[in-house]
Formats: structure tokens, sequence, C-alpha cells
């Protein structure tokens, strides 16, 4: 046991891993989200996934990127055009609802 400790006495976190990170109230009816699941069992970057979505999606005003665990995404989204336009413009939609 003294042995993990004295291993461990030399771990530090990095300026990244010591970052807060806040945490979001619930979601409720009126919010502007979308909820994603990565079809994978590796671990996906959700930094890489924000990055990749902004520039696809190229929305006019921002959105947020949260994990919720088990390669699942909740998207939140400042303006309802920007979720809409993104919504109506995913493969297979060929209208208005999809």
């Amino acid at each position: 046991m003294d042995e993990i400790a004295t291993k461990c006495a030399g771990l530090r976190l990095t300026e990244k891993e010591e970052s807060e990170v806040g945490l979001i109230p619930p979601v409720t009816e009126t919010e502007r989200v979308l909820v994603g699941k990565f079809c994978t069992k590796r671990r996906v970057s959700l930094e890489s996934v924000a990055r990749v979505l902004k520039s696809v999606w190229r929305t006019e005003k921002n959105f947020e990127v949260c994990d919720m665990g088990e390669n699942k995404v909740l998207f939140q989204f400042e303006d309802e055009k920007n979720l809409d336009r993104v919504l109506y413009s995913a493969p297979g939609c060929s209208t208005s609802i999809c």
C-alpha cells in the first residue's frame, strides 16, 4: 500500500485537467437541444467533434457540446433558427419534417 501511495505522490494534473467545468442544469422542453450518439467502441474526442461540426453546420450563433457519457453528446443551441437549419439539412431529410 505504501508503494502505491509513493507512486501517486508524484502525480500532477495538467493545466487542462485543473480547469473547472461548469455543470449544465437539467434540460427543459423549451430548450434548443439535439442529442447525438456515436456508434463506436472508441472514445470520441468532443473537442474534435465540436470543431468539425462548427465548420460543417456554420451556425450564426454558438452552440455548446456537452458530454453525456457513453459516447452520447448534448448539443445546446443559442438560436432556434440554427437548430432548425441543422435538423432540416440532415441526411435523409427531404422535407421540412424529418
